[in-house]
């Protein structure tokens, strides 16, 4: 994350757990860069941001359900 967005936009907060605030384009490449880190990052807002990403990931388990079936 010190990549993207610098340590200045990271602050701790207990238990190995860390907020990071960076600027978020509402495009494929930002969603995905979110995606990558897989279930070590949460996006908490802002809550259409946070819906989108519920929306793909859902897509990506029927896709895989559908696979499997």
């Amino acid at each position: 994350m010190i990549e993207f967005c610098g340590e200045e936009k990271i602050e701790a907060c207990g238990n190995n757990k860390y907020m990071v605030y960076f600027p978020f384009a509402e495009d494929d490449y930002w969603y995905n860069m979110i995606l990558h880190f897989g279930d070590k990052c949460e996006c908490l807002e802002p809550e259409n941001v946070r819906s989108e990403l519920i929306r793909q990931i859902e897509n990506l388990l029927t896709m895989y359900n559908k696979s499997n079936g």
